[in-house]
């Protein structure tokens, strides 16, 4: 085999092992807000910030149990729920939720599946989509949605629901297609070829 086969088959053995490794990343995306708030000496729950809450379950349309903290506010608005980016946890909208406090009853901070311990895998948007859904179903409350990142684009889906009076979406995926995107330049990589790919590979799977 020449110098040009074996360059092929350099290429194409990055390609397959990229590809591979991406789509295990982002169904099982990584952890960490804890080790970052532990690192800054941050609260680890609402709890530790001095906010009243309760963490308790609802159950998604494929029958996941997926934890949920209810943080109490002082304010009139109506409950907001926040939705964290891929691989973060509650953890990371907490002081988000300590803003909210003083403005509205409720401030609803649910786990994705697949994140920080919770059950299922990540399906960049699709499952979580609907798990929302079940959640606002669940609250049978009128409700804000906000998002951030990944959150962001699930927040977007939830626009139409009867009960969300408006969704708010800070710095937001704009498909699953730029959120494999994002996630490869995180770890810096390059989103040529692999990203292109793995897309395919999880619209083909979903299919």
């Amino acid at each position: 085999m020449g110098l040009m086969g074996l360059l092929v088959l350099a290429i194409a053995a990055w390609m397959v092992g990229g590809v591979w490794a991406l789509l295990r990343m982002a169904k099982h995306p990584p952890g960490g807000s804890a080790g970052v708030a532990i690192a800054r000496g941050l609260p680890l729950d609402p709890a530790e910030a001095g906010l009243n809450f309760e963490r308790w379950t609802y159950r998604t349309p494929d029958g996941l149990d997926l934890s949920v903290w209810d943080i109490a506010g002082c304010g009139r608005n109506d409950p907001v729920i926040l939705i964290h980016d891929w691989s973060q946890s509650p953890l990371s909208m907490l002081e988000r939720a300590n803003e909210l406090a003083a403005e509205t009853t409720r401030i609803i901070v649910p786990c994705l599946r697949g994140h920080d311990g919770e059950a299922g895998a990540c399906s960049l948007g699709p499952r979580e989509a609907d798990d929302l859904a079940r959640l606002v179903e669940t609250l049978a409350v009128t409700v804000y949605i906000e998002g951030s990142g990944f959150g962001g684009l699930i927040a977007s889906a939830a626009c139409e629901l009867p009960l969300v009076a408006g969704v708010t979406t800070i710095d937001s995926w704009t498909d699953q297609a730029n959120g494999l995107r994002r996630i490869l330049a995180t770890y810096g990589f390059p989103a040529f070829p692999i990203a292109i790919v793995a897309n395919w590979c999880f619209s083909v799977c979903r299919s």
